[in-house]
C-alpha cells in the first residue's frame, strides 16, 4: 500500500514538474515549431525507458525489489524533468522577447511573463483589453473583486474554466473503458487491454497528436482571417485536406495493420502471445484479437481527432463548446450502456469495439459541426447542411479505387495472415514460420506500394494541397 501511494505522490510531482514547460509548449504550437517538442518527447521517453529497465532489471533491481510501483513514478519523474529542461533551453529566450512580437503574418507570438499590475487608476493592463464595454477603462480599485478584474481578463478566466471541466469530463470518458474493465472482467482481461492499448496507443502518441495539434493551430489561424468567398474555399481545401491526410494513415492501419498483429506480438513477446487461435486455456488470441481491434479504433480516433481540432479551433463561442461537452456526455452514456454487453460478450475485443463505436459518434457531430460551419459562411446562395457535408465527405474521402485497393489490400493479407497462422508455433522461433512471416510481410509491403501508386496518380488535388501546406509552414 505505502508502494502505490508513494508511486501516486512521484507522479502527482511529475504532473507538477511537466506542467512548467506548458507556456514554452503552447509558444511551440504558435510557432510551429514541431522539432522542439518532438526532440524533447523523444530523448524523455528514451530517459523513461532506460530508467524503468534500469531500477527494474539493473543493478538497482535489488534496491526497488521491495518498491516495483514506484518505479514506474521515479521514471516518469525523469521524463517530466529532462523534457521540461529540453524544453526550457530551446525555448527560453521566448521570455525575453518584448511584449509585442510578431511573425511576419502579424500574429502575435510572444510569451509574456506574469507581472503584477499596479492598483492605480487608469493604469493599463498590457495583457487585457481593459474596456468595460462603456468606453471607459476599468480601473484598479481597493476591494479583492477590483483587484482581480484588473490583474486578469474574467473572460479568458471564465474560457479556461469551461476547458478545464471539459478536460475532467473528457479524462472521466477515457478512463471510462478502465472501470468497465475493472467491473466485469477478469485480470487476465485486464492485461490484454493494458497490452493492447499500450502498443495501439503509440500510433495516437507518436504520428496522430502532432498532426492533430498543428491542424488544430492552422484552423484558428485560418478562421481569424477574413472569409471572403476565396479564403473560404481555401479554408475548405485546408480542412478536407487535412481530414484525407489521417484517412489514409487511418487506412494503413485498419487495412493492413489488423492483419500483422499476431506477428508483431510472437517478435515482442514471444510465441505465447503471438498465438491466432483460442484453443489453450489462456485464450492467448485474444491479445492478438485485441490489437487487431485496436487497429480499427486508431482508424477512427485518427478522424475523430483532426475533426474535432477543427471544431476547437473555429469555436466562437461558448455555447458552441458547451455543445461539444453536451455532444461527449451523450457519447459517454451510450458507452456506459454498451460497453458492459460488449464486454460481457466479446470481453476485451468487445471493449475496443464500443470505444470505436463512441469515437464515431463523436467524428459524425464533428462532421456535423464543419458542415454547419461552411453552409453559414457561404453568400446568398447558401446550401444546405446536407449538401455541405456531402460535398465535405465527397472530398475527403480517397478516390474509390484507392479505396478499392485498401480493401483488396485487407482480403489479401488476411488470407495470406490465415496460411501463415496455420503452421504450429513453436515457443521459440522456427524456420518454416520465418520464411511464412516474410512472405505475409512481403505481401503487404507489395500491396501497400501499388495502392500508393494508385493514390500519386489519381489524387494530384491532394498531393498539390499537400505541398502548398508544407511550403507556407516552411514559409
Amino acid at each position: 500500500m505505502v508502494d502505490y501511494r508513494m508511486a501516486g505522490i512521484l507522479y502527482c510531482l511529475a504532473s507538477l514538474v511537466e506542467s512548467l514547460a506548458e507556456p514554452l509548449v503552447i509558444a511551440c504550437l504558435r510557432t510551429l515549431d514541431v522539432d522542439t517538442r518532438a526532440s524533447a518527447e523523444g530523448m524523455a521517453t528514451l530517459a523513461k525507458a532506460v530508467a524503468t529497465v534500469c531500477m527494474l532489471q539493473g543493478s538497482f533491481g535489488t534496491l526497488f525489489e521491495s518498491w516495483p510501483v514506484t518505479v514506474f513514478g521515479l521514471s516518469q519523474l525523469v521524463y517530466a524533468s529532462l523534457f521540461t529542461v529540453i524544453v526550457y533551453r530551446r525555448k527560453y529566450k521566448s521570455f525575453c522577447q518584448p511584449l509585442s512580437t510578431t511573425n511576419q503574418n502579424g500574429d502575435d507570438i510572444s510569451l509574456r511573463r506574469p507581472q503584477w499590475i499596479p492598483s492605480q487608476d487608469k493604469v493599463s493592463n498590457p495583457f487585457k483589453n481593459e474596456n468595460n464595454g462603456h468606453g471607459k477603462k476599468v480601473g484598479g480599485g481597493s476591494s479583492w473583486m477590483e483587484q482581480i478584474r484588473h490583474q486578469f481578463d474574467l473572460g479568458s478566466l471564465h474560457l479556461t474554466l469551461v476547458f478545464a471541466l471539459q478536460g475532467i469530463f473528457k479524462h472521466a470518458l477515457t478512463e471510462g473503458d478502465r472501470i468497465v474493465l475493472t467491473a466485469v472482467s477478469s485480470g487476465y482481461d485486464q492485461g490484454v487491454y493494458a497490452m493492447a492499448s499500450s502498443y495501439g496507443g503509440m500510433a495516437s502518441r507518436m504520428l496522430l497528436q502532432p498532426l492533430e495539434e498543428n491542424g488544430r493551430l492552422l484552423f484558428a489561424r485560418q478562421k481569424r482571417t477574413n472569409l471572403d468567398k476565396k479564403n473560404q474555399g481555401e479554408f475548405m481545401t485546408l480542412y478536407v485536406t487535412l481530414v484525407k491526410l489521417v484517412l489514409y494513415i487511418g487506412l494503413v492501419f485498419a487495412c493492413v495493420g489488423t492483419n500483422y498483429t499476431s506477428i508483431l506480438l510472437r517478435l515482442l513477446l514471444g510465441a505465447r502471445w503471438g498465438r491466432n487461435d483460442n484453443n489453450d486455456n489462456n485464450s492467448s488470441g485474444e491479445a492478438a484479437d485485441a490489437l487487431s481491434a485496436f487497429c480499427v479504433y486508431t482508424a477512427l480516433m485518427a478522424l475523430n481527432g483532426m475533426t474535432e481540432a477543427f471544431v476547437y479551433g473555429v469555436a466562437e463561442s461558448q455555447r458552441e463548446i458547451t455543445r461539444l461537452g453536451v455532444a461527449h456526455g451523450a457519447v459517454g452514456v451510450v458507452f456506459a450502456v454498451l460497453a458492459p454487453i460488449l464486454v460481457s460478450t466479446w470481453g476485451t475485443v468487445g471493449l475496443v469495439y464500443a470505444n470505436a463505436l463512441c469515437m464515431a459518434l463523436r467524428s459524425m457531430y464533428s462532421v456535423t459541426f464543419s458542415s454547419l460551419f461552411f453552409s453559414s459562411k457561404e453568400n446568398n446562395n447558401a446550401p444546405s447542411v446536407l449538401s455541405t457535408m456531402g460535398v465535405l465527405v465527397r472530398r475527403a474521402s480517397p478516390h474509390p479505387v484507392v479505396l478499392l485497393g485498401f480493401v483488396s489490400t485487407f482480403a489479401l493479407t488476411r488470407y495470406s495472415r490465415g496460411l501463415s497462422d496455420s503452421i504450429q508455433l513453436q515457443d521459440s522461433l522456427s524456420k518454416v514460420w520465418f520464411i511464412a512471416a516474410v512472405q505475409h510481410v512481403a505481401i503487404g509491403i507489395g500491396c501497400l506500394f501499388l495502392v500508393g501508386v494508385a493514390a500519386f496518380k489519381l489524387e494530384k488535388d491532394f498531393g498539390r494541397s499537400l505541398k502548398a501546406m508544407v511550403r507556407q509552414k516552411q514559409d
